[in-house]
């Protein structure tokens, strides 16, 4: 009977001492929410296009914009768009930087244009980029741009 009581005693400080591990500290949470933040940019290959002729971008230079978050925010800055990458690249401090996830993005305005993220089906599946507004309403019209790189061809 004593041994029966001892190693329920012995089970429940066990018990204790795993349990107070998991003990729910409000520092620890506020860290990790910030490790598992979402990026909303990442750092772009300024030397991809180096050796081609000719312009990836709508427009070759930054030029000034906005961005409207889904949240309400608004970015202003020097943005272009990368027809080949499909990407809305920016300049902070000297650095080259590219939209990481353009989904939490509403539109963006640059070059009097105005870019909406749009999912739309093709046969193999469902695929996604930016779109130039051209018209919205009930029905809304499109466009999408882009660019196609090819290996030069001798004369």
């Amino acid at each position: 009977m004593k041994r029966t009581i001892f190693l329920m005693f012995f089970i429940a400080l066990l018990y204790s001492a795993f349990s107070s591990g998991q003990i729910y500290d409000a520092s620890v949470a506020e860290t990790m929410d910030y490790l598992r933040r979402d990026r909303l940019v990442y750092n772009s290959n300024e030397k991809a296009y180096e050796n081609i002729d000719g312009t990836p971008y709508l427009e070759k230079e930054f030029e000034t914009g906005k961005i409207y978050l889904k949240t309400g925010e608004v970015i202003k800055g020097d943005f272009r768009f990368d027809l080949y990458a499909n990407h809305i690249q920016f300049i902070n401090d000297d650095s080259r930087y590219v939209i990481a996830y353009p989904e939490k993005i509403a539109r963006v305005e640059l070059n009097g244009y105005i870019f909406e993220h749009i999912d739309y089906k093709i046969d193999a599946g469902v695929e996604h980029g930016y779109f130039i507004v051209l018209a919205e309403g009930y029905y809304s019209l499109y466009l999408r741009k882009s660019k196609t790189l090819k290996d030069p061809v001798s004369a």
